[in-house]
């Protein structure tokens, strides 16, 4: 220990010049060749609220190597009656073995309170809460704590060992927590080499004694009590101690001696287990841990050094966790089986009695015997884990509803798991089907009636929601309500139908296309099904009517004119494209209106619409020969011909022939006189008479006539106004002479 007088010393120019600096009075390197000690410290009142305080040592790279540390306190009066009531501790180190480096130890500084009882040391110290002290290297006023120390501040430069350098530590003290104390001494117990001293408490307590740390580690716990004992203690030091929760004791003031201490946990809570204890002198083992009594007994205290002894408490946790999968992770199909694998695993610090069992909210689960895994005893140990099955099979609703999430919850000796959900996706398939049907399949009349069937069924795998609907683009469509099928109820489940009703009017456009096609789309929430298309055939008749007149209905002369009527009606069931035309084997200037002068004035001639045509035709002579005329007419229209009609013309034929005969001479007078008839003979009808022309004359028979085709238009005809010559001769007999004349009829 070294006290320092308050006598100016000089100080290093590296000092701050606010610091009242005094320098260890016996010299440089004073205490022996192992043993530096400080050389110089000082202090800075300018600041009414702070301490600040700095120490300097030498030598500090003998300590290189020997994990061994410097220490330093600075004892206050807070009470004037010149004894130490705090004392304020650092300790310094070579860390890594460099002795390029010296830093501030990470659990530097320290603050303790004393009994009042000495005025160069602190007696019976109790450690208090030092955050609001600050240490570190003065160049940085003492707020860098991780710089390095080594300074140029050396007073006895150059006859110091390290000379120029020292290591020099400043600390800020607020004085609030030393209730206006002022200083009154310093002490150290620097080490240099293997067997120094190495604590700060050599500064603050009775040379031959140490101290007790005990420390309790309750994991996260805060607020339960752990009692401990300590035994032997000196007099007037406290045996019985509490800890709440995790933490540690003050140091305890214990005396060096030759008998060793016992510390115990007296009591360990309900609730608790004592695993282990340990305690441990300046980082070595001392002690021996008595589970069965909760002590650890032959515990070392060393002179000025802190013996800690750790009790580690768990808290029984009995604890099961509950890993559930499940497989396959997607289902499609109503009857599809889920199997479910259950992970039970002990998670906590204490056995659970068996039997494990788990109960899900939608399956009935199995789990082998707690026997058949782990150590193969009753209980399912910590850290043991068994594996329960169960399987689902899926249902509509799940299918409906999108997803299967159940629940569960493992159990064991009381114990219950955490609950773990598992959910399996549906694939979900909205689907509808159209099939489209219609009555009859052919048409042929306008007005006719189609009935369509609309078959809908749910194809898919889900149920839809109700109303279905079709629409159609040539007729209004009828579903009945959808709770009218399958279970009733307001969905259209899968594999449910539905059949839907329509009726359209066959117009004639619907004819003449040929067919009508429409195209149909059912629909229920918001799924649309396949359009399906039907095709009713028409049976087209394109015909066409034709009725023939004519005027006048007789003819009696070469010339005469025949007037035709043609009258032309589509008789089918389609429109035919116009014109109208008429084909006659007589007449050459038939004549049609157009198409739209008739009916809705299109240009077609629909079913049912008729136009007239006319034409003409003069008698020849062969047709009065003939007494008739016959002609065919056959009407056209839009590729489609009628029926031919014949109409016939009849001739009011007047054969005649008039003969006028003379006589050549006019008398006789003597037998044998020959009289020459002449007879001429002419068609004086209408019509033409086969050749020969014949006389019958009741008094000659040698009747002659020329052949027909030596007259007129030389055919084998006497035609109407044609003339023939015939001749014959007569002889006088007595006879006659005695009639007196001669008469003769001719035909």
């Amino acid at each position: 220990m070294l006290t320092m007088l308050a006598i100016t010393g000089t100080a290093s120019a590296a000092i701050p010049s606010s610091f009242f600096t005094v320098v260890d009075q016996q010299g440089v390197n004073d205490v022996n060749a192992d043993q530096n000690d400080l050389t110089q410290m000082g202090r800075d009142d300018s600041d009414a609220a702070m301490y600040k305080l700095f120490w300097s040592w030498d030598s500090t790279s003998l300590w290189t190597g020997t994990g061994q540390t410097g220490d330093a306190c600075a004892l206050f009066d807070s009470d004037g009656d010149g004894n130490v009531n705090y004392s304020v501790c650092a300790r310094i180190e070579n860390p890594n073995a460099d002795p390029t480096q010296t830093k501030l130890t990470s659990d530097s500084p320290f603050l303790f309170s004393c009994d009042d009882s000495k005025n160069d040391r602190c007696g019976q110290p109790t450690q208090l809460v030092a955050t609001t002290i600050a240490a570190g290297t003065i160049g940085s006023g003492g707020t860098d704590r991780t710089g390095n120390l080594i300074t140029n501040t050396d007073p006895f430069a150059p006859a110091g060992s390290d000379s120029p350098n020292d290591v020099t530590l400043q600390v800020n003290i607020p004085k609030i927590l030393l209730n206006g104390g002022v200083l009154v001494n310093v002490c150290s117990y620097p080490s240099a080499g293997n067997g120094g001293n190495n604590n700060p408490f050599d500064c603050i307590a009775n040379p031959g004694g140490g101290f007790l740390v005990i420390v309790k580690n309750a994991g996260s716990d805060t607020t339960t009590s752990f009692p401990f004992a300590v035994s032997p203690v000196p007099t007037g030091t406290a045996s019985a101690y509490t800890i709440l929760g995790s933490g540690e004791t003050d140091p305890i003031s214990l005396l060096v001696g030759t008998s060793t201490e016992t510390v115990t946990e007296s009591t360990v809570p309900a609730g608790w287990r004592l695993s282990t204890a340990s305690c441990t002198l300046s980082g070595s083992a001392t002690g021996t841990f008595d589970s069965a009594n909760n002590r650890v007994t032959g515990v070392s205290i060393g002179s000025g050094l802190e013996t800690r002894c750790t009790f580690v408490d768990v808290k029984d946790n009995p604890a099961l966790s509950l890993v559930k999968t499940a497989s396959p992770q997607t289902y499609s199909a109503a009857g599809q089986t889920i199997s479910y694998s259950y992970l039970v695993t002990n998670s906590g610090n204490v056995s659970l009695a068996g039997p494990v069992t788990v109960t899900d909210d939608k399956a009935t689960v199995t789990c082998p015997a707690v026997t058949t895994v782990g150590n193969l005893n009753s209980t399912l140990d910590p850290g043991e884990a068994i594996t329960c099955t169960a399987s689902y099979t899926i249902t509509q609703a799940d299918l409906n509803s999108g997803s299967v999430t159940n629940v569960a919850t493992a159990h064991a000796g009381g114990t219950n798991s955490n609950q773990d959900t598992e959910t399996v996706t549906a694939v979900q398939t909205k689907t509808l089907s159209l099939v489209k049907s219609a009555t009859p399949s052919t048409y042929s009349t306008v007005g006719q009636s189609i009935s369509y069937s609309y078959l809908v069924t749910n194809t898919g795998n889900v149920r839809l929601a109700g109303p279905v609907t079709v629409a159609d683009n040539k007729a209004t469509v009828t579903c009945p309500a959808v709770s009218t099928v399958g279970n009733l109820d307001s969905f259209l489940d899968p594999g449910e139908a539905v059949t839907c009703t329509a009726s359209y009017s066959i117009t004639q456009a619907d004819l003449n296309n040929g067919s009508v096609t429409n195209v149909a789309k059912a629909s229920a929430d918001g799924i649309d099904s396949n359009e399906d298309t039907e095709t009713v055939t028409a049976v087209q008749s394109p015909a066409l009517t034709l009725v023939k007149s004519a005027t006048p209905a007789t003819y009696s002369s070469v010339g005469a004119v025949i007037s035709y009527s043609y009258l032309v009606t589509n008789s089918g069931n389609v429109s035919l494209a116009g014109p109208v035309t008429i084909t006659d084997d007589k007449s050459t200037d038939e004549a049609c209106p157009a198409v739209t002068t008739v009916g809705n004035n299109n240009s077609t001639l629909d079913p049912g619409e008729s136009i007239t045509c006319t034409a003409s035709y003069t008698i020849t002579q062969a047709d009065l020969n003939s007494g008739s005329v016959t002609n065919v007419a056959t009407a056209h229209a839009g590729g489609t011909n009628s029926n031919q009609d014949t109409e016939t013309v009849t001739a009011i034929q007047g054969p005649a022939l008039t003969l006028v005969k003379t006589a050549s001479p006019q008398t006789y007078d003597s037998v044998g006189d020959v009289i020459g008839y002449s007879f001429l003979v002419t068609n004086s009808g209408n019509v033409s008479l086969a050749g020969p022309v014949t006389i019958t004359d009741d008094k000659t028979t040698n009747e002659t006539c020329p052949a027909v085709s030596t007259v007129g238009n030389l055919n084998a005809t006497l035609d109407p106004g044609e003339a023939i010559t015939c001749t014959a001769s007569y002889t006088i007999t007595q006879a006659d002479l005695n009639s007196g004349s001669v008469t003769n009829v001719a035909t």
